[in-house]
Parts: C-alpha cells; sequence; structure tokens
C-alpha cells in the first residue's frame, strides 16, 4: 500500500470518530428527555452546540496547524473530543451536558480542519477530489455507527454508555494519528517553528468565502435531512425503528455516493457542470419525495446527493498554493459551520410556520438551487487566480 493510502488509512479512524460522537445526543435524544428533563428544544440546541465552535475556531486551527504542525494540533483536538465525551457521560443536566459539547465540539474543529488539510497534502493533483471523497465518508460512516448501536445502548445499559463509547472512539482515533501516521512534508511542524506560511491573497480569500458558502449550503442540506428524515418519516406513518432504519439506510446511500463520485469524477475536467447537474436533480427528488414512495425516494437522494462532495471539497485545492492550504481552509471551514448551525433550525422553522412535515424537504433543495449562481462566481475566481 502506499505512504498516502496508509495515511488515509490511520486519518479515516480519526473522521470516523467524529461521525460517532456527533450522534451521542439525537441517537440518545428519548432517554436524555425522559432521564433528565430535557425538552426537544434543549436537545436541538446540544446538537448544536457541538459545531457552532466552528464559526470562531475554524480559522485560528488552521493557524495553529500552520505553526504548530497539522497532527499535532489534530491530536490535541481528539483529546478534547475524549474529555468532551467523559464530561458528557458525568453529566446531570443540561448545561453540563452543554459544556461537553462545547468542549467535544472544539476538539471535532481542531481534528477536522487538519485531518482536511492532511488529505490535501497527501492527494494534492489530480486525485484530490478522490482522496477528499474518501475522507469525508469516514463522517456519515461514523454517524451509521451512532445511529445504530447508541439507541441499543441507551435503552440496554445507559445513555451514559454512549458517551462512553465516544470517548473510546476518540481514543482510538489518537492512538491512530499518534502512532501509526507517519507527517507529510507539508506539516508545518516538519520545517521548524520559524518556517511561517505565506497569507492569503485577496483572490484566495474571495474563493475561500464563495467555495465555503457552497459547501455550506451542500452540508446543511445534508443536515437538514439527517435532522427531520426520521420525524418526517415518523409523521407519515412508519414506527420509530422503521424510520431510524431509513434514516441509516440513507446515510449509508450517501456514503456509497460520495465514494463513486469520487472515483468516477476524479479526472474530470470541468466539474462545475455536473456539480450543478447533480444539484438540481438532488433537489428535485427531495421535492418529489412526499408524492411518491418517500422513504426509498430519500434513500435514492442520498446517494445522488453524495456523488459531488469530492469536487466541491476539492475547490480550496484548486486555488490555494501548498503554504496557504492551512489558513484557507480556516476560512472555508467557517462557512460551512455557519451552515452546520442555522440550517438545522432553518428546516425546523419552516416545518412550525407551514404546519408541514415535509418542508424541510424542501427547504434543503431550496438551499441547493441558491447555491447554484455562486459556482459560476468561483469559476470566474478560479480562472484569475489558476489561468491555466
Amino acid at each position: 500500500m502506499s505512504e498516502r493510502w496508509q495515511a488515509m488509512c490511520w486519518i479515516l479512524v480519526a473522521r470516523i470518530a467524529y461521525g460517532v460522537h456527533l450522534q451521542a445526543v439525537p441517537s440518545t435524544a428519548s432517554t436524555l428527555s425522559r432521564e433528565l428533563g430535557l425538552s426537544f428544544a434543549d436537545i436541538g440546541l446540544l446538537i448544536g452546540l457541538f459545531m457552532l465552535p466552528g464559526i470562531v475556531i475554524a480559522v485560528p486551527a488552521g493557524l495553529l496547524g500552520q505553526r504548530f504542525g497539522d497532527r499535532r494540533v489534530a491530536l490535541i483536538g481528539l483529546l478534547l473530543m475524549m474529555l468532551g465525551a467523559i464530561a458528557g457521560s458525568l453529566a446531570n443536566g443540561f448545561f453540563m451536558l452543554a459544556a461537553a459539547q462545547i468542549i467535544a465540539g472544539v476538539g471535532a474543529l481542531l481534528m477536522g480542519v487538519l485531518t482536511t488539510k492532511m488529505t490535501a497534502d497527501w492527494f494534492a493533483g489530480r486525485d484530490l477530489p478522490l482522496g477528499l471523497s474518501v475522507m469525508l465518508n469516514g463522517f456519515p460512516v461514523g454517524m451509521a455507527l451512532g445511529q445504530v448501536l447508541f439507541p441499543w445502548l441507551a435503552q440496554t445499559v445507559s445513555w451514559r454508555a454512549a458517551f462512553i463509547a465516544s470517548a473510546i472512539g476518540a481514543a482510538l482515533g489518537f492512538l491512530a494519528l499518534a502512532l501509526a501516521y507517519r507527517r507529510h512534508a507539508n506539516d508545518r511542524a516538519a520545517r521548524g517553528v520559524n518556517a511561517l506560511s505565506a497569507r492569503l491573497s485577496r483572490g484566495e480569500l474571495a474563493a475561500m468565502i464563495v467555495a465555503g458558502i457552497i459547501w455550506a449550503t451542500y452540508n446543511g442540506c445534508y443536515m437538514v435531512l439527517a435532522g427531520f428524515t426520521p420525524v418526517y418519516l415518523t409523521s407519515i406513518g412508519l414506527s420509530s425503528h422503521s424510520a431510524g432504519l431509513f434514516a441509516s439506510a440513507t446515510t449509508m446511500a450517501s456514503v456509497l455516493g460520495v465514494l463513486a463520485g469520487g472515483l468516477f469524477t476524479r479526472r474530470l475536467r470541468r466539474p462545475d457542470p455536473l456539480i450543478a447537474g447533480i444539484a438540481i436533480l438532488w433537489a428535485a427528488l427531495l421535492i418529489a419525495a412526499p408524492f411518491t414512495s418517500p422513504a426509498i425516494m430519500l434513500v435514492i437522494a442520498g446517494f445522488i446527493g453524495g456523488i459531488p462532495a469530492g469536487l466541491i471539497s476539492a475547490m480550496p485545492g484548486q486555488v490555494l498554493r501548498p503554504q496557504t492550504r492551512g489558513p484557507g481552509l480556516g476560512v472555508f471551514f467557517t462557512w460551512l459551520y455557519i451552515g452546520f448551525a442555522v440550517t438545522p433550525a432553518l428546516g425546523g422553522w419552516m416545518a412550525d410556520l407551514l404546519h408541514r412535515p415535509e418542508a424541510p424537504l424542501f427547504t434543503g433543495a431550496a438551499l441547493l438551487i441558491a447555491a447554484l449562481p455562486l459556482l459560476a462566481v468561483f469559476g470566474m475566481l478560479r480562472r484569475k487566480l489558476v489561468p491555466s
């Protein structure tokens, strides 16, 4: 196995731990509500708090990796994830759980930004969409594991066991990066503390803002669906168990879609038309779902929606110089976490406003269509930065 794929194996362990921890609250929500007296609004806020630190930490995360080394900062992030998960397992109310989620969220953000940078270093060039597609799949695989494991743990042992399992996952990720992963030459700490990276140019900054908003709307649609698909399917008559199985199937379908996209689009010379076409098709499937067989249609939509993930996440690598990847990805991820924080609330608000459980599906479709003009803007910025 080549060095870069060996590195990918260890990065994936950490990324899977990220997705697993995200499910610690939503997959044990009914038990948490019953035993700690939490409302659904409390549960929603706890989920959001895990993502919220990214709005202010993403750019500093890239700069910290630039200063102290990518792997070193990613390891600190995994330590914080362990600490947050352990604190969550000891919580006796909302405020301690909230603090635990913030600690774990900061750690997950540090690890997430830096493992993306590490992947971009190893797969720079034409194979970047493939490398990022594989890396990105660690997150939904972890989510799917959590969706299956945590409800069972909550019912048979305790909801606290789900947080302990999250801590074990983060510990495995820490060991993978600490003991097995070999640093890339572009890991800034490998060059000494005085090897400072160049600042982002105005063009790079503008491109990262535009690409970040596109990535935020794409992932915002995904988060809306992940959060509201079980509720919607239950509202149309499926049992909670069946709704959970279809939600997990939709997540795994997106994993297959991301992988298929990475394999079959890595040599694509003009990715923007495919991204636009997939966004339109995905939006059409979401709009059509309530009028067909919703559960099956959403699984299909999950696969289709996963296809352009590698292409979109490769946008920063198309315009950033090696020495500006850290801070550039920080800007990119800032917008992603704004999307994570805002879009689930938007989907819920639309459902309450319209009194229709399918409203979040339409919200997701609207996000996808709204991002289409930004693809053209990014294309113009890319041509200025990389004329060839």
